[in-house]
């Protein structure tokens, strides 16, 4: 009876992380896509000064 309380309790806290971790990672992911599409914005803004800076180098 105790291993099977221990193994429920583990299995239960397992479930609990897994649950945080995925709910963390949509949280950085969201954060990563909103960050990548303030520094693509930067760089765009930047961009014509650094196009006159290195003609024909241009990434995007």
């Amino acid at each position: 009876m105790v291993k099977e309380s221990s193994g429920t309790t583990t299995a239960g806290s397992r479930k609990r992380t897994e649950t945080l971790q995925q709910l963390i990672h949509k949280q950085s992911g969201l954060w990563c896509t909103q960050a990548r599409k303030q520094l693509l914005q930067i760089y765009h803004q930047n961009c014509d000064l650094e196009h006159t800076k290195i003609q024909g180098f241009a990434i995007f």
